[in-house]
């Protein structure tokens, strides 16, 4: 019977992990010390297996990336509703993921950036999630994702554009304001997962 009990709290706990905000099941994941969800197969999607690989974290403090060891605690100790969090997966000497987290925490707004890299640290396309959750009341958001792809002449593709629950079910669209819908629309910074690269993996080698 105490056995059935705990298995029942561990179900609890997983069901309320798997229906929490997305970022909240990010960091779970982290503290855990397993991967996050959706890294493995975008990893496969990207052409590289983290089979066997540990990330490189870092945290954005005062407009300035620094390597730790671990973000779950770095994050914690930010004094600002705002931060961001990154993951590098590394392929060798040559990174092949940035995985970047942008939370503003007073209002319920989250970003996250999968950036796919090739050999030669060029991106090759971006998985992007900007996610509503409710600062107060019943966990009722939406997550709008989409992918972004750049082909041999430069030129941008978007792909799949469409709006989920916070228990990746799909909706119609949320009723929103202009500017939020042309905020949503655009294009992450290309240049965002290189810079993220060239200021932690420095660091990594002092």
């Amino acid at each position: 019977m105490k056995k059935l009990s705990v298995l029942i709290v561990v179900m609890l706990v997983s069901n309320y992990v798997r229906a929490a905000d997305p970022y909240v099941v990010y960091m779970h994941s982290v503290r855990q010390h397993q991967v996050a969800p959706g890294i493995k197969d975008f990893a496969e999607g990207c052409g590289y297996s983290i089979e066997g690989n540990r990330p490189i974290y870092g945290v954005n403090l005062d407009d300035k990336w620094k390597l730790t060891r671990d973000p779950t605690r770095s994050s914690a100790d930010q004094a600002t509703d705002f931060f961001s969090i990154a993951e590098i997966w590394m392929q060798g000497k040559s990174p092949r993921i940035v995985n970047i987290w942008s939370i503003e925490g007073d209002v319920g707004s989250e970003l996250n950036l999968m950036y796919c890299l090739d050999d030669t640290g060029r991106v090759r396309f971006i998985e992007s999630k900007s996610i509503s959750v409710p600062v107060v009341g019943p966990l009722s958001g939406w997550n709008y994702e989409r992918r972004i792809e750049w082909d041999t002449s430069g030129q941008v593709h978007v792909q799949g554009a469409h709006f989920v629950d916070l228990q990746a079910r799909n909706i119609p669209p949320p009723k929103l304001e202009l500017d939020e819908k042309k905020s949503l629309d655009e294009i992450p910074d290309r240049k965002l997962a290189r810079e993220i690269v060239s200021a932690l993996l420095p660091q990594k080698t002092k």
